[in-house]
């Protein structure tokens, strides 16, 4: 995991992910590790994210991730899961929802 924007610049705040991501595993889950990452010092976190969206843009088959007005209006939602370059824990619509 990469911490970047803003708050990637909290002191404690990727000692306290990594603890809340261990938490939250199953028991008879044991990663070999997980590493949290934050931005160099060299590099601005609050624009870390505005460079990775750049060279994603740039990838072969970036193209395919768009989600086009016409797919948006009558797959909602579910065209975000569907486009998704990462496994969703749950499945239903109603995740992408911030609460």
């Amino acid at each position: 995991m990469v911490l970047a924007g803003g708050e990637g610049k909290a002191t404690g705040l990727a000692s306290l992910i990594e603890e809340r991501i261990y938490e939250k595993l199953p028991i008879e889950t044991e990663p070999e590790r997980i590493d949290i990452l934050r931005a160099t010092k060299e590099k601005d976190p609050q624009l870390l994210c505005w460079r990775g969206a750049a060279v994603l843009a740039q990838l072969d088959g970036a193209a395919e991730l768009w989600i086009r007005q016409r797919t948006w209006h009558t797959h909602g939602e579910r065209a975000a899961l569907d486009k998704a370059t990462f496994i969703w824990h749950e499945t239903h619509p109603s995740s992408l929802k911030v609460r």
